[in-house]
C-alpha cells in the first residue's frame, strides 16, 4: 500500500529555492512509479488523489490529548503557523493583520509560530514553541490565520477545528478539503483576507458558529476513524493479492 502525502509537483511549483524546485521535479515521476507498483494507493487530500488516480483519500488525525477546546483570551487573538516566506506567506498574514485588524482592534494580538517574526507591539514571537505551548496558543486564540498557496492536507486547520478555533485562510486544496470548501471555516481571496479577519472578530455569532461546527467536523478525523479507514484499504490490498494467487495470512 502506498500513501501519497501531497505531491512533489506542487511542492516544486511553490518552491522559491531552485535546488528544492529541481529536486521536487525529479521526485515527481518516482511518485507515479510508486503508485503503479503499489497494490493499493491512497492520497492525503483531493488534489493528490486526482493527480495520481488513487483508490481513495485517507485522512490524518492530531492527538486529542494535546489539542482540545479551552478558554479564549479576553482580547481578540489570532495565531499563524508556518514560514515567513515561501508558500506559507507569514509576511502576507502579518501585513494584513497590522493594516486591517489593529486599526479596528488596537488590543488585538497575533501569535506567530514562524521563523521570522517582526518586532511589533501587536505581534508575539512564538518561534520554536514546542507542541504543548503551540496547542495552548491555538486553543486560546480566536482565529487561526493561514495564507498558504498549497497544502496537501493542512494539519493546522485540523488542529484549529479540534481546539474550537475559527479559521480564515486563502484558497488551497487542503483548506477546501478539511474545511469542506468554506462550510467549516472562511476561505477567501487574497484581496479579502484582512477584511475577513475583521469580520470574524466582529461577528461573535458567526465565529461561535464556526467553532461549534468545526468541533463536529473534527470528529470525522478522529484517531479511530483514521485507523478504521486504513484497515479497509489494507483489506483491499490483501484481496487484490489473493486475486493474483498470492497466499497471505488472514490477519485483517
Amino acid at each position: 500500500m502506498r500513501t501519497l502525502y501531497g505531491s512533489a509537483l506542487w511542492e516544486a511549483r511553490t518552491a522559491l529555492n531552485w535546488k528544492r524546485k529541481l529536486s521536487q521535479y525529479l521526485i515527481y515521476p518516482l511518485e507515479h512509479l510508486a503508485r503503479r507498483l503499489a497494490n493499493v494507493s491512497t492520497a492525503i487530500g483531493i488534489e493528490a488523489a486526482s493527480l495520481y488516480r488513487s483508490d481513495g483519500i485517507t485522512k490524518l488525525f492530531v492527538p486529542r490529548e494535546t489539542f482540545f477546546p479551552g478558554q479564549k483570551t479576553p482580547y481578540p487573538s489570532c495565531v499563524f503557523i508556518g514560514g515567513w516566506g515561501g508558500r506559507k506567506r507569514g509576511a502576507f498574514v502579518a501585513e494584513n493583520f497590522l493594516r486591517h485588524v489593529v486599526p479596528c482592534f488596537p488590543e488585538a494580538m497575533l501569535y506567530m509560530a514562524c521563523d521570522n517574526v517582526p518586532q511589533c507591539n501587536n505581534i508575539v514571537d512564538l518561534r520554536n514553541p514546542g507542541t504543548d505551548r503551540l496547542a495552548e496558543v491555538v486553543r486560546q486564540s480566536w482565529v487561526l490565520l493561514s495564507a498558504s498557496t498549497y497544502e496537501g492536507f493542512g494539519i493546522p486547520y485540523l488542529e484549529a477545528l479540534i481546539s474550537g478555533t475559527s479559521v480564515v485562510t486563502t484558497r488551497n486544496s487542503g483548506a477546501e478539503y478539511v474545511l469542506e470548501d468554506g462550510r467549516y471555516g472562511m476561505i477567501v481571496e487574497d484581496r479579502h483576507f484582512g477584511t475577513a479577519v475583521v469580520t470574524i472578530i466582529q461577528d461573535t455569532a458567526k465565529r461561535l458558529g464556526f467553532e461549534a461546527a468545526g468541533l463536529l467536523r473534527a470528529e470525522e478525523f478522529s484517531e479511530q476513524a483514521v485507523v478504521d479507514e486504513h484497515l479497509e484499504y489494507y483489506r483491499l490490498a490483501i484481496k487484490r493479492f489473493k486475486r493474483r494467487g498470492v497466499s497471505l495470512p488472514d490477519m485483517l
